[in-house]
């Protein structure tokens, strides 16, 4: 009879058991992640994300936020080509960003859910097209310098209405944003882990934003827009972007625009890249073996008609690529001024010269070797 009732117990023993890990296992089924809002994330931001895109395809991705406007751009590792991308986010956290080609034609679009403050995930599709392509990134760290942008303006309207004296109070109202003449910087700077180098970077930056004239400080140089005394109006505006932040280099456009009242205004880009771990300046002949620059000219040239056709404009001394140049993942961008090349429609135009096509012109372990030859 006590051997019956040991086995009794034993099996009510078993069951009791069985029932509980039926229970322990329904309970660890892991809760959803709930995307994140706009207000939970810093209203301005600089991320170097990395991921995939559809099947495995690997891709990187500078994204700046500054409230709910987004712009960077992206491309595929083993292809190294910036695109160019930008959009929004929505108070509930959805992220749109839109990519387009040299024409401006969508090409395609990104829908992104914040899964937390270094983790997104989506979808990107192209136009007219069903099939849609998962998307994950998550925030790189290691190796990645970081970066703030900062906006200064102001605007002097105190001469707004003496171009105007006989206009009725309404009319002058509607002129109030013409009339002011204006300075805009939209500042980038760098923080890295050493103090020397981002004094280097940041002082050069500032030095080509005020045109080494007497204003040490960008502050110093939008504020002067309150000297003018004479009635006119100039709007002048400097934007900096970032073009490359890999494989330890730099490269910040600074874009400026300058608007004097007439049918349009006039706009050009110049291209400084620095060496991260130095914080010093990389030129031309840091790049390029000088003993190639005609070779590379002549490149240069086939690459610019075969991009553009036949040059509208020619110089008395044939093509000159200059050495405004910006260094990318995918290889040396030139870019040539406005009327430098052609009329007023082409605006400024760009080629790339892949390193891959270049790479025997190359200065050997340069800056360039930095980057793979896609």
């Amino acid at each position: 009879m006590k051997k019956l009732s040991w086995i009794v117990i034993l099996i009510a023993g078993c069951c009791v058991g069985c029932g509980k890990g039926a229970t322990e296992k329904t309970d660890t089924k892991e809760p959803e992640t709930k995307p994140l809002a706009a207000a939970e994330l810093p209203a301005q931001f600089y991320k170097k994300l990395k991921g995939t895109i559809g099947d495995g395809l690997k891709v990187t991705m500078d994204l700046f936020r500054e409230d709910s406007v987004l712009q960077g751009h992206y491309y595929y590792d083993n292809i190294g080509t910036p695109i160019d991308i930008d959009g929004t986010i929505a108070q509930d956290g959805t992220i749109t960003l839109e990519e387009r080609n040299m024409e401006y034609v969508l090409t395609g679009t990104f829908t992104l859910s914040i899964l937390s403050p270094d983790e997104f995930e989506g979808t990107w599709v192209k136009p007219e097209s069903q099939n849609t392509l998962p998307v994950a990134l998550k925030a790189a760290t290691e190796g990645v310098t970081a970066i703030t942008m900062e906006t200064f303006f102001e605007e002097n309207c105190k001469m707004r209405y003496i171009d105007f004296p006989e206009e009725t109070e309404e009319l002058r109202e509607s002129w109030t944003d013409t009339l002011c003449p204006y300075k805009r910087v939209n500042l980038l700077s760098v923080h890295t882990v050493s103090a020397d180098v981002d004094q280097r970077i940041n002082s050069s930056i500032v030095k080509a934003i005020c045109d080494d004239t007497q204003y040490k400080t960008v502050q110093e140089y939008v504020h002067s827009v309150q000297a003018i005394k004479e009635p006119g109006y100039e709007g002048i505006g400097h934007y900096c972007r970032l073009t490359t932040n890999d494989n330890g280099i730099l490269c910040v456009s600074i874009w400026q625009s300058w608007d004097g009242g007439g049918a349009h205004p006039l706009s050009s880009v110049r291209h400084y890249n620095f060496d991260l771990s130095t914080g010093n300046a990389i030129m031309l002949p840091d790049v390029v073996d000088p003993k190639f620059m005609q070779e590379l000219e002549k490149y240069g040239e086939q690459v610019f008609n075969e991009t553009y056709g036949t040059r509208m404009f020619e110089s008395e001394d044939g093509f000159h690529l200059g050495h405004n140049f910006a260094m990318t993942t995918e290889g040396l961008m030139f870019s040539f001024e406005q009327y430098e090349m052609g009329p007023y429609v082409i605006g400024t135009a760009d080629i790339v010269l892949r390193y891959k096509d270049i790479q025997d012109m190359l200065v050997k372990n340069g800056p360039a070797s930095r980057f793979p030859v896609h």
